[in-house]
């Protein structure tokens, strides 16, 4: 997966979320996609998506939390 895939796909799932849940989509992005995305520039895919820099940070954390949780 590139890098402008993984922002194209983070950018539909953040503007589709409902209201208050936009974070939680990066969130479980992240964690889905932590596989794919590892080796990226968190803070590139999230201006690649739209989103500020500082959301890179987040995106981190979820990588980080995909070796600890299972998708239900």
């Amino acid at each position: 997966m590139t890098i402008d895939a993984a922002a194209q796909i983070l950018a539909r799932r953040y503007e589709q979320a409902p209201r208050g849940n936009k974070v939680t989509q990066l969130y479980l992005f992240g964690i889905q996609y932590a596989e794919h995305i590892g080796n990226f520039s968190m803070a590139e895919l999230a201006v690649r998506a739209g989103l500020s820099k500082s959301m890179g940070a987040e995106l981190n954390k979820a990588v980080n939390l995909a070796e600890f949780v299972r998708m239900k």
